[in-house]
């Protein structure tokens, strides 16, 4: 009898690079639980938030993954998760419960993303761009996933590689 360790996806990327598409792709097809830090400003602030507590974002959804943890669901970190220390600490996380984790870095042309920012309902976010800009490292071991041109070809691309890692648990 094999033992199948759960998956943690960490997503990382600018705002409008196709982080949640494809969060919701994965969460849809493969039966992960998807856990948004925009879902979590929405809920603490309400729709139309322009302001928010960063370290109280993250502690809830720190809380929120180690809840699913225990319970050994396949789980995806839907947030631009920015810094090397953000994702190190998410990565401990996966460590703590044996969780496999991949962390899935979606780029796109910036002018692409600006003009994604701008159809957005609540586009405040174009306005803090340059400081999402400055303040993003590029994570070193990850699945790159350039949502540039067709998001619908990034997310095959993607689902290729993560099915690897799901059959790499077996």
């Amino acid at each position: 009898m094999c033992n199948i360790k759960p998956i943690f996806i960490i997503m990382t990327g600018l705002p409008g690079a196709g982080k949640t598409t494809i969060s919701n792709f994965l969460e849809d097809k493969y039966n992960f639980t998807r856990v948004s830090t925009d879902d979590i400003k929405k809920e603490i602030y309400g729709e139309e938030y322009t302001t928010y507590d960063l370290n109280l974002i993250f502690n809830k959804q720190y809380k929120l993954f180690e809840e699913l943890m225990k319970n050994k669901k396949n789980v995806i970190s839907d947030s631009n998760s920015a810094t090397n220390w953000q994702r190190e600490r998410l990565k401990m996380l996966a460590n703590k419960y044996e969780y496999n984790y991949q962390i899935v870095y979606c780029k796109a042309n910036l002018d692409i993303i600006k003009k994604r920012l701008l159809e957005r309902e609540n586009n405040t976010t174009i306005h803090k761009l340059s400081h999402y800009l400055d303040e993003l490292e590029e994570p070193i071991e990850c699945i790159e996933v350039d949502t540039t041109l067709v998001i619908n070809d990034s997310i095959r691309e993607l689902e290729k590689k993560i099915m690897k890692l799901i059959f790499k648990n077996t």
